[in-house]
């Protein structure tokens, strides 16, 4: 072997390793500066946690934490929370979150001290999750001491950080509050609400909506007025009306109306904010000619604002008028019927106009008088009616007009030997309407009039007093307290 020639290759290899050491050397300072600033940058769970927990995890398919999810969905449910904003994710984020349960216990983020949720009194977790929709709920062996109650209380506290909206969701702080609101023994919705208005004022915009389909809060397209009605819909109210019936008091014997005064309360204490439903309760008194006064027909109402689209309020309401709790004399004439009546009500209320349209359905029925000797009855058919009415809003003043359609089936009086039958008729009115509107009262007053009307089919044919009243019309006013 050549002595020189070993020489050189053994110089050659102690020239290389160096070379060798130093690419080495280098390569795995940039793999541990990679992976620092990997690490730097791993994605936190709603509690600040650094994921890393979640390895080892393995489902939860039974057991304490999954019955105690079931009554937390039973409780949102009950609390009616979708409709309150920022918490219409809430359900589905409780209800469909998957369950994992961890193999070791972890040291909760010194960032979340303070909150009683996520960790024990040794620090140790009690639950984690991500702070986007759909992410899963991991439970740590720390839970395994909490009680039903606690548990519950767990499930919506990781499910607000889940939907919330996003410049809360990891507040937290905040979270917290709303799951102490949600969760204590006092709560309610208006409770809630209050509380979630009052970390969040933002979303009581008036110029903002909610969503409770997808939970978030978007500029309102078609804003609800402040002065609009729904906003204020329950009132006090009194109101008088005169009749203009000079028929009746050539063709009747007995005194004709001449005048109605009621008192009306119209309460609205369930529903929302947007879609109230309400009862009301009318009590009239009738006036006749000889300056008497007698106990009318009993009103009883209720309404409802079901459903709203581009701005436009679709509501039904349903009105029955009892005659059997009237004054003896009051049953004893034409108008001594009970009368059932329903319908939609379809309404766009601006900033400076309204219109609305009603359609309605009254029931037929019948009532009995006695004139000296001999009975007559008084039959009346169905009607269906339809009615716009329209205007302008000045401020405090509302200026409109209304007109209204009613197809009737028949009217018919028998007695004796006088017979009369009307067939169907069609009567067509309408009238002013005027109302001054202050924050928490009203005065207004308006007028019906006949404007055509076949078979000379006057308001007497309808038989419904507190409806459209008598004769061929009325002037009438309101005073109202909005509450």
């Amino acid at each position: 072997m050549n002595t020189k020639s070993l020489f050189l290759k053994s110089q050659a290899r102690k020239g290389l390793f160096p070379v060798a050491l130093i690419i080495a050397s280098t390569f795995l300072a940039l793999i541990i500066a990679t992976s620092t600033d990997g690490w730097a940058g791993t994605t936190n769970v709603g509690n600040g946690d650094d994921g890393a927990d979640l390895e080892g995890s393995v489902p939860i398919d039974n057991g304490p934490i999954v019955e105690a999810r079931k009554k937390a969905v039973d409780k949102l449910l009950k609390l009616d929370v979708e409709g309150i904003p920022g918490l219409g994710k809430l359900i589905p984020e409780v209800r469909r979150t998957p369950l994992f349960i961890s193999k070791r216990d972890v040291p909760a983020d010194e960032a979340n001290e303070g909150s009683r949720y996520h960790s024990d009194m040794s620090g140790m977790l009690f639950a984690s999750t991500f702070t986007e929709p759909n992410a899963p709920t991991t439970f740590y062996p720390a839970a395994k001491t909490l009680n039903e109650d606690q548990l519950i209380a767990l499930h919506i506290h990781e499910g607000l950080h889940r939907s919330l909206p996003s410049t809360v969701a990891e507040d937290e702080n905040i979270v917290s509050q709303i799951t102490v609101a949600i969760t204590s023994p006092e709560s309610s919705n208006d409770r809630i609400k209050a509380k979630i208005l009052k970390l969040m004022p933002e979303l009581d915009s008036p110029r903002m909506t909610f969503s409770p389909a997808d939970g978030t809060m978007a500029a309102e397209k078609y804003p609800i007025p402040e002065n609009a009605k729904v906003k204020r819909p329950s009132i006090l109210g009194y109101s008088y009306k005169v009749f203009n019936n000079p028929q009746s008091a050539q063709d009747s014997s007995i005194s004709p109306l001449t005048s109605m005064q009621t008192v009306q309360s119209f309460l609205y204490p369930f529903g929302n904010d947007k879609n109230p439903l309400g009862i009301g309760i009318e009590l009239s008194f009738l006036n006749r000619v000889d300056s008497s006064t007698q106990m009318g027909p009993l009103n009883l109402s209720g309404r409802m604002r079901i459903w709203s689209s581009r701005g436009f309020d679709v509501g039904a309401w349903a009105v029955v008028s009892l005659n059997t709790l009237s004054a003896e004399e009051m049953k004893n004439t034409p108008y001594g019927r009970d009368v059932f009546s329903g319908g939609l009500s379809m309404q766009k209320d601006l900033q400076y106009f309204y219109i609305e349209n009603l359609l309605g359905l009254t029931s037929q029925g019948t009532s009995s008088q006695q004139i000296g000797t001999v009975p007559y009855t008084y039959s009346y058919g169905s009607v269906v009616s339809a009615t716009v009415r329209a205007g302008g809003k000045l401020g405090m003043f509302h200026m409109g007009v209304f007109g209204e359609i009613f197809l009737a089936d028949y009217y018919r009086v028998s007695g004796g030997a006088f017979q009369f039958d009307s067939g169907r008729y069609e009567i067509t009115s309408g009238g002013p309407e005027f109302t001054i509107e202050g924050n928490s009262w009203s005065v207004g007053i308006y007028g019906r009039f006949i404007l055509n009307s076949t078979k000379d089919a006057n308001f007497d044919y309808l038989g419904n007093v507190m409806g459209q009243g008598v004769g061929q019309g009325s002037i009438g006013g309101t005073v109202a307290i909005k509450l």
